[in-house]
Order: C-alpha cells, then structure tokens, then sequence
C-alpha cells in the first residue's frame, strides 16, 4: 500500500513537471513571438532607385539594390528611398519625402 501510494505520487509529480515544463514552452515560444511580431509590423521597408524619373513612379523603385523586384502600386511615403549615383528622382507632389540623408559613395 505504501509503494502504492508512493508511486502515485511519484506519477503525479512527474505529471505535474511535464505539464510545467509545457507551461515553459508555450510562455518562452509567446515571449519570442512577442518581440518578433513588432519587428514585422512598423519594421522599415527601404527601396532603391532603379533609374531616373518621377517619384511617384513604382517603375524607377525596386525592394533590392540593383534588382528588378519592382515596387507594385504607388510608394509608401514611409518607406526609406536611396537614390543610387546618377540617378535624378523628381517630385510631383508636395511632402512626398520627410527627410534627406546624402552619401559620398551612394548606398550598398
């Protein structure tokens, strides 16, 4: 009877550790969750001038330097752009861009 008992309590215990242990992975897989999601949700997309031309034209815009992933609809106003070399970019409406930040060599 005793080993009866002892062992009931020694597989409630287990029980309990690994329903614990659960409890870990649900909150660690949570907490990671948690920090990723807002990198997805206000992370800053940047696009890279393709060739010359008007602002609001998805054609002169792709999602990688060089590429020809090309911006679909019209340009987030949010986004970041980078002008590369040699390429004049012309704005057709007020406040398309917030703020400027020039370099020497472009952008890689």
């Amino acid at each position: 009877m005793l080993i009866e008992f002892l062992l009931t309590k020694k597989f409630l215990l287990t029980k309990k550790l690994t329903e614990m242990r659960e409890v870990r992975r649900y909150v660690v897989v949570l907490f990671a969750t948690a920090l990723f999601i807002p990198t997805l949700a206000f992370g800053q997309t940047t696009v890279y001038s393709y060739q010359s031309g008007n602002f609001n034209d998805p054609n002169i815009w792709t999602f990688t330097n060089g590429g020809v992933d090309f911006v679909t609809g019209t340009p987030n106003p949010d986004w970041n752009y980078v002008i590369n070399p040699g390429h004049t970019i012309t704005l057709t409406a007020a406040n398309q861009i917030q703020h400027t930040v020039a370099t020497p060599h472009g952008y890689d």
